[in-house]
């Protein structure tokens, strides 16, 4: 997914709708050829339309962060600051999902 980028807060800006989906298939993928299964982007297809957006809801999960404790943490963990999750004020994965499909929909 490409964001469009909030210097000020350094990462990408996930009040807008994303600029452009790249989502490919692995199906049979063997991990053997890294050049043999991203060739072509899926995201278009309408029958990806779920997975696109319950993928983007995991990243906003993950990297829409609005306090600057959850800059801190690295993989739900919080660093040594004592930086804590205060998820509270972040929409839930079904929310953001909606939302995506809503974009998708314009």
């Amino acid at each position: 997914m490409w964001l469009w980028w909030d210097g000020e807060l350094l990462r990408g800006d996930f009040s807008r709708p994303a600029i452009g989906v790249e989502l490919y298939g692995h199906a049979g993928d063997t991990m053997a050829d890294f050049d043999e299964f991203e060739n072509v982007n899926v995201a278009s297809d309408p029958a990806n339309r779920q997975a696109e957006a319950e993928l983007y809801a995991m990243a906003v999960t993950h990297w829409n962060v609005t306090s600057p404790a959850h800059d801190l943490e690295v993989g739900g963990t919080a660093l040594p600051d004592g930086g804590g999750d205060d998820s509270s004020d972040r929409p839930d994965l079904e929310t953001r999902r909606l939302q995506y499909e809503e974009w998708w929909a314009e």
